[in-house]
């Protein structure tokens, strides 16, 4: 991911770093597991809010359905979740 790893830290979150997701930024909680609601990344990524990731064009639908039910079943860091589950 060009924009949120170690090197590239944007906004202060790496995306291969569990403990950057987990932190509340500037706009509260990143991540919040088992609640996607309060997770300001899936907000971000619906583009509901003033700030909209990525930049452009959204996440097709379905990929965004995968993060949200990753989130909701505890986004535990390295378990696969395939879109039908």
């Amino acid at each position: 991911m060009p924009c949120h790893n170690q090197q590239l830290k944007n906004g202060g979150i790496a995306f291969d770093d569990s403990q950057s997701l987990l932190k509340s930024g500037a706009h509260g909680p990143i991540l919040v597991a088992g609640k996607p609601q309060e997770s300001y990344l899936i907000q971000t990524l619906r583009h509901t809010g003033d700030i909209q990731m990525p930049p452009g064009r959204k996440l097709p639908p379905k990929e965004i359905k995968i993060l949200t039910k990753w989130i909701q079943r505890g986004a535990i860091w390295g378990s696969p979740l395939k879109p039908n589950q």
